[in-house]
């Protein structure tokens, strides 16, 4: 089989057809955000006039005016902090294996020691 169409019915469906139209909306809605974000306006997606009474759109710089727990910033900076308490952690235990170590070397010395002067 060659894959060449060999008669007039089309190849692709209505809802493929759909499918793509709705992906490429949402690649259009969110570079609309990010164009929006970058000049600090309102993306003309947000701007309908269908919203409930009472409800406004907010700009990006709103939405940025407002410490968000949830943005990338914050959850780099999270991330960040978690990898430095780790790194401090590991660190502890590191010293305090080594102080044990040494601490049973000694011990062993002091009984070798002992040993030998009885």
């Amino acid at each position: 089989m060659t894959g060449v169409q060999t008669c007039a019915l089309p190849i692709c469906f209505p809802v493929t057809i759909a499918k793509k139209k709705e992906a490429d909306d949402k690649r259009k809605a969110a570079a609309e955000a990010r164009e929006a974000k970058k000049n600090g306006t309102v993306p003309a997606s947000d701007k309908s006039t269908d919203k409930p009474a009472g409800e406004t759109a907010k700009t990006v710089s709103d939405s940025t005016a407002t410490a968000n727990p949830n943005s990338k910033e914050a959850k780099a900076a999270a991330r960040a902090k978690l990898i430095e308490d780790r790194k401090k952690a590991l660190e502890d235990k590191k010293k305090k294996i080594l102080e044990d170590r040494e601490a049973a070397k000694k011990a062993k010395e002091d009984k070798k020691t002992e040993t030998k002067t009885e």
